[in-house]
């Protein structure tokens, strides 16, 4: 056992690396085998997915303070397939918001598995084809606009907007697609006109 980490009663391997976590402890227990590993998928089976929506909730929102990235991506994606087998009023929304973000995240931890299920999960709620892409409509005029290898004040004039607004819209597209150059993006730009002929 580590030093200052004390067996906890439901944890009798003694392996909990995170008892010392003390102000995110009734989160963070969420990540052994106790909570989420093992009672939320149990509470949605015995038919209390409220409860499960909750406490997968509570545990995004966790992960969001102590910045466990890797952990928010598993949450988010047992929350979104919880959300959308739930089926309340805005379920579907939100779980296809926690997909496609969950997607995103998991390819760039290089978390394969989390990412085809999170797709999956995106699939299912799409299943016609009709999945929206990971963009708003203005970040894909900007994309369309940086494949054409403007500059973000030539955007910015483009667009009406000032340089800044198009600097972060710039920013956003990148990080919703996992890239760190502009190149990426035009790259992605052309694969997806290609893919729609």
């Amino acid at each position: 056992m580590q030093r200052g980490v004390q067996r906890r009663e439901d944890d009798p391997d003694g392996d909990d690396r995170h008892a010392d976590a003390a102000p995110y402890s009734s989160h963070l227990t969420c990540w052994r085998s106790t909570p989420l590993r093992s009672s939320r998928p149990r509470r949605h089976a015995l038919g209390r997915t409220d409860a499960a929506v909750n406490d997968l909730r509570a545990a995004l929102d966790a992960t969001g303070v102590n910045g466990a990235r890797g952990f928010a991506v598993e949450a988010a994606v047992l929350l979104a397939e919880v959300l959308a087998q739930r089926g309340a009023p805005g379920d579907a929304a939100e779980a296809a918001d926690l997909a496609t973000r969950a997607t995103t995240d998991a390819r760039m931890l290089g978390m394969v598995p989390w990412a085809a299920r999170a797709e999956q999960v995106a699939a299912n709620l799409h299943p016609t084809g009709t999945a929206p892409g990971p963009l708003t409509a203005r970040e894909e005029e900007v994309a369309e606009l940086v494949s054409r290898g403007l500059t973000n004040r030539a955007i910015a004039e483009a667009l009406v907007v000032s340089e800044r607004t198009a600097q972060n819209h710039v920013q956003h597209i990148l990080t919703k697609l996992g890239f760190t150059a502009r190149s990426q993006v035009a790259a992605w730009v052309v694969s997806r006109r290609q893919a729609n002929r």
